[in-house]
């Protein structure tokens, strides 16, 4: 991890993408205890931020509180990314269900500007393209969640550990993976826009049932997050 004095940023936003980026790189394994005070003296920071960051880490299920008050990166098993898929197949679909009933000319430009903003990562080819793709790509479903309108639905959705599901299943991914995937994107943007509330719902399981059957083909490293 790079020392955050060389950024000049001492927030524990900076810290969050340090530690974070560790986890997506393997630097930082499966089950490893995380010291606050060792974390801070890498980073070159106050303990005040790391503790920010972790926090901020648990509540996305990246790292957790363990018995003895450390964190420690969590375990994440295929098993474990398919449990969440099959939720987010049912909650997609009745998302993108309501949003195409509900959305307005305005919400759909917001939809057009996050799938926008996953195609420029992969067609730029970007360093760390699987972050910035999952950033997008997060953003582009949240805001089919925010159109729906409900938001008890969207609090679920946040709940799921499902940054960790897009982790693992980024792990067998390719840019043929994530352009099939943005095209699946764009098919229910569309059905949202036509105010296809039955389209915009096969749509939307259609696209997690892809994800769900690539996660079924063999993959090369079978570890656990």
């Amino acid at each position: 991890m790079q020392n955050i004095k060389e950024n000049f940023k001492l927030k524990s936003t900076c810290v969050y993408d340090a530690i974070l980026g560790a986890i997506l790189h393997g630097d930082l394994k499966a089950g490893e205890k995380l010291s606050e005070t060792s974390l801070a003296e890498r980073l070159g920071v106050s303990r005040t931020p790391v503790r920010e960051a972790l926090r901020a880490l648990d509540a996305e299920g990246f790292v957790r509180l363990s018995p003895n008050s450390r964190f420690e990166i969590t375990s994440f098993s295929r098993q474990d990314a398919m449990e969440v898929l099959q939720i987010r197949r049912l909650l997609e679909g009745e998302a993108s269900r309501l949003a195409a009933q509900r959305g307005t000319p305005e919400d759909c430009c917001r939809l057009q500007e996050t799938l926008d903003a996953a195609w420029a990562c992969v067609e730029g080819h970007a360093e760390e393209v699987d972050f910035r793709f999952m950033q997008a790509d997060i953003a582009f479903h949240r805001t089919i969640f925010e159109i729906a309108g409900n938001n008890r639905m969207l609090r679920v959705s946040s709940a799921l550990g499902d940054r960790l599901a897009r982790l693992y299943v980024s792990r067998s991914s390719d840019v043929q993976m994530y352009e099939i995937c943005l095209q699946q994107h764009r098919n229910i943007m569309e059905a949202i826009q036509a105010h296809d509330d039955i389209r915009a719902e096969a749509y939307a399981r259609r696209h997690i049932e892809y994800i769900m059957d690539t996660m079924l083909e063999p993959m090369e490293d079978e570890r656990v997050l």
